[in-house]
């Protein structure tokens, strides 16, 4: 059981760590965030949704949360950092359908097995061109874990970055 939630912990970390958030959430860091979480946990949480019967129902909702959670074609460029400038246009668009896919997959099938509380901001800092939203995910087990989240900050939005 400890594996399964490290195994999460680290699908967690490595999708805050480079999903940029898009802008069209107002307000501060923590508020757009939030604004993302709190749409996934009230997928998890309606009752209409529940049950193997909605499954595909439910997966449909959370991946078009997380296309507004994340940028997939900035989360691709970030992942392959400098060989992206060496791929044609070509292969930059498969590659980031085939790693938008990819995460995709992934995050859909953890958020909806996760069965633990609902993850939390504690708050924030900005220093300048960056903010540090602190969340914790609470775990089944009683424990929680902290997952900073860095953002870049880009007008409009905040970008996150590698922390």
């Amino acid at each position: 059981m400890t594996e399964y939630h490290a195994r999460i912990f680290w699908i967690l970390i490595f999708l805050f760590s480079l999903a940029p958030v898009h802008g069209a959430w107002a307000g501060s860091p923590s508020d757009q965030l939030r604004a993302g979480i709190d749409r996934a946990f009230q997928i998890l949480g309606d009752p209409q949704l529940e049950g193997d019967a909605q499954l595909k129902q439910r997966r449909t909702a959370i991946v078009t949360v997380a296309n507004e959670i994340f940028d997939f074609g900035e989360m691709a460029k970030r992942s392959l950092g400098q060989f992206w400038a060496q791929r044609t246009l070509a292969e930059r668009e498969e590659f980031v359908h085939l790693f938008t896919r990819v995460v995709q997959h992934s995050y859909i099938s953890k958020v909806d097995q996760l069965g633990v509380g609902k993850m939390t901001v504690q708050g924030e800092v900005v220093e300048g061109e960056y903010a540090v939203v602190r969340t914790k995910l609470p775990l089944s087990s009683g424990r929680e874990i902290p997952i900073p989240v860095v953002l870049h900050v880009r007008s409009p939005a905040f970008l996150v970055a590698w922390s």
